[in-house]
């Protein structure tokens, strides 16, 4: 009886454990070598379980910075796992400069594994309301993107659809 039960509450424990993230991509910018911090990363994904990681201080002197914004854009997160449904959408907010270097554009590389994503298509678009021209449209297929700016925010919206 009691291998039984340790039985039952291995698979209890493993099938809680895969219920919650059904997957989660990593999305990092890499900006240029100057110094101080020139890679960020965040994580999206969908479980059944919406999850979020607030978004640490930003370091003193970087070269790119990514965060997502929370829905109401009074703070930042660095994870963002959503419940799942039918379409999915996450706004990045992406500075390819920073505040290190010449007060001239600078190129950042955003990338990201394609084969994270597992379910339905993901395309990007320029801009937060969705509405902004598609950059990449099919997001399994392209897994990375040069961005080039100033020290301020780019916004670009991830669409999951199924």
């Amino acid at each position: 009886m009691k291998q039984i039960s340790v039985f039952t509450m291995s698979m209890i424990l493993i099938l809680t454990g895969m219920a919650s993230a059904q997957w989660e991509a990593t999305i990092r910018v890499t900006g240029q070598e100057l110094g101080g911090q020139n890679i960020c990363e965040v994580i999206i994904g969908a479980g059944s379980n919406s999850e979020t990681l607030p978004a640490p201080p930003s370091a003193p002197q970087f070269s790119c910075r990514l965060l997502i914004p929370d829905a109401n854009w009074q703070s930042f997160r660095i994870k963002d796992i959503k419940r799942d449904s039918d379409e999915l959408k996450w706004i990045l907010a992406l500075n390819p400069h920073g505040n290190l270097g010449k007060p001239e554009p600078a190129t950042a590389i955003l990338s990201w594994e394609s084969n994270a994503f597992e379910k339905g298509s993901f395309e990007m678009r320029e801009g937060f309301d969705g509405c902004g021209k598609v950059i990449v449209s099919d997001m399994n297929e392209i897994s990375e993107l040069k961005v080039t700016g100033r020290d301020k925010n780019q916004y670009f919206m991830i669409v999951q659809k199924y």
